[in-house]
């Protein structure tokens, strides 16, 4: 039941992940509000990972402070409990590209990342 639970909380992941890049290709002619959802989108998952970042500082005062609930729970069902560092210190992309034996600096995540927000939010207020 855990193995099946990892892959649905995987495939989710993959969805999500998707999702947020998929979107800056939906031309406008096709959904006319697709930058406003676009932007509380992007900051409702920044959000999100931000108080369940600050949630999990009760289980670890070291942990981050940008935690993915998803990664979180994936890590307990493979055995982590929410004090281990692998619980709050794994990247879903990480894993993914690692499966896929692609290789990438965490400089190129953060850059890629860093871009996506000034991209969504330079949309959302011009």
């Amino acid at each position: 039941m855990n193995k099946l639970l990892i892959k649905l909380l995987i495939i989710l992941h993959i969805l999500f992940f998707v999702s947020w890049i998929v979107l800056f290709f939906i031309p406008l002619s096709l959904w006319e509000n697709r930058i406003t959802y676009q932007f509380h989108y992007v900051y409702g998952i920044i959000f999100l990972n931000l108080i369940w970042g600050g949630f999990m500082k009760f289980f670890n005062i070291n942990s981050n402070t940008f935690i993915c609930p998803l990664t979180t729970f994936t890590q307990y069902l493979r055995g982590y409990s929410f004090k281990d560092t692998r619980n709050n210190q794994h990247l879903f992309i990480s894993e993914i590209f690692n499966k896929f034996n692609l290789k990438y600096s965490n400089i190129t995540e953060k850059i890629g990342a860093t871009l996506s927000l000034v991209i969504v939010s330079y949309l959302y207020l011009i």
